[in-house]
């Protein structure tokens, strides 16, 4: 069909069902058999994110590959699962928006209003021409000031590769993503604020290991994982050394 000005200027192929080809199949790159899976939980005080360590070829050294990231140099981090080039990419962009923003208003941005505005920036490659969607799911961690209290709290965000956002009390992203999330889902009281009872970085990443664990189905060690964290007490996202990694990997094999 050759048609005049504009006639290709919109992603318009659908599925039978009204989904978009592209988009569909940026979800399949982000859950491949190949990708890894990583589970993140929001306690009372601490958030903590932990990544699966898979190394697409035995020759590459370990340490050289993280999918733990930095965005504005300080309390904000992230956690890209997909492909890999995908990932730097999105990476880039997200750190773009933040640093405009400090910029602009002179002080870090809300990491809800991050989670805005990245997804805006995914959305519109599902729609405009000469785009594709990125095969990467972003997971997004950091404090925030709640608005009642004015005391800082951990808060949590996911954005997939359509655009869509989400704060959330747990998350999971990857291979293993459906089956980490009825794990999660699992640790929800019936009632209340989601999984605020787990206090202090230590129980709400052992919480988070042994999800991971589980749908994993395997022993990990230290080596085979990366976590992240950010608390009230310590509000500069860091990544989590290995010696407590496997203190916490014990506790878990004790009380199994």
């Amino acid at each position: 069909m050759s048609g005049g000005k504009g006639s290709f200027d919109k992603v318009t192929v659908f599925s039978p069902e009204g989904n978009l080809y592209q988009v569909e199949y940026a979800f399949r790159a982000v859950r491949a058999a190949g990708t890894s899976t990583c589970v993140a939980i929001r306690g009372a005080d601490a958030v903590v994110i932990v990544s699966q360590r898979k190394l697409p070829d035995r020759l590459m050294k370990g340490d050289s590959l993280s999918s733990l990231t930095r965005i504005d140099g300080a309390g904000l981090g992230a956690v890209m699962v997909g492909r890999a080039p995908d990932c730097r990419f999105v990476v880039n962009y997200v750190r773009e928006i933040a640093a405009e923003y400090k910029y602009d208003c002179g002080h870090a941005i809300p990491i809800g209003l991050l989670a805005k505005r990245a997804a805006g920036r995914a959305q519109v490659r599902t729609q405009e021409a000469g785009y594709r969607c990125m095969g990467t799911a972003t997971v997004l961690l950091g404090l925030d000031i709640d608005d009642a209290t004015g005391a800082e709290v951990p808060r949590l965000y996911k954005v997939d590769p359509a655009g869509h956002y989400a704060g959330c009390f747990a998350a999971a992203s990857g291979a293993k993503e459906v089956e980490a999330v009825a794990e999660l889902e699992k640790l929800m009281p019936p009632r209340g604020d989601g999984v605020s009872q787990l206090k202090g970085v230590a129980e709400v990443g052992t919480a988070a290991l042994r999800v991971l664990q589980k749908v994993l189905g395997q022993s990990l060690k230290a080596g085979d994982v990366e976590i992240g964290q950010v608390s009230v007490a310590n509000p500069n996202f860091s990544r989590v050394p290995d010696s407590d990694v496997e203190k916490w990997l014990e506790a878990i094999a004790t009380a199994d």
